[in-house]
This record gives C-alpha cells, structure tokens and sequence, in this order.
C-alpha cells in the first residue's frame, strides 16, 4: 500500500469516529409522572396504570432504559394531590442540578 492511500484510509476513519462516538451515548433518561385520582388497589386505577405504560411503551419509551414512569395515587384528596404535585415539580427542579 502506498503512503497517500494508508493515510487516506487513516484520514477516512479518523472522521467517522466523531459520528460513533455521539452513536454510542445513552440516551437520556426522562421522568413522566402521572397522578391518578384513583385509590392505588383499584382494579380501573391498576388498568389505566397499566394503559398508559402500555401507550409509552408502543411509542418507544421504555421503562429503565429511556423513561422512569411514577405513577402517583391520590384518592380524588386535595390534599394528596396537592402533595403530590409539590413532590413532582420539587423532583424537577432537583433534576436540572444533579442530571445534567
């Protein structure tokens, strides 16, 4: 082989490295979470939990590989809901800091 081309060769591989490199990374883990005005046993609460895990699931979302689903129960009790939500939104704001 001739110099030019082993260095052509060098050189074309070397600008495919970028590409596999990005190909590679994980992919960012998202958080969905949902309340559901319903008491967590339930047998309609445990259906429409299961639905919607279903639902993202067929839209590519798998749970522990690119989305943590929390599934957050709350009675139709203002002040279960209310508790919850401020959970939630104080988990999204930690998860700027710490997940980058």
């Amino acid at each position: 082989m001739r110099r030019r081309d082993f260095i052509k060769v060098i050189a074309s591989s070397a600008a495919a490295w970028p590409f596999a490199a990005r190909a590679q990374k994980p992919e960012q883990m998202r958080r969905v979470s949902v309340l559901v005005g319903l008491d967590e046993k339930d047998a309609e609460a445990q259906r429409r939990a299961k639905a919607f895990r279903l639902g993202m699931r067929d839209l590519g979302w798998i749970e522990a590989r690119n989305v943590q689903i929390e599934i957050r129960f709350t009675e139709s009790n203002l002040e279960s809901i209310n508790k919850h939500v401020a959970e939630v939104t104080r988990l999204a704001g930690t998860r700027h800091h710490c997940c980058k």
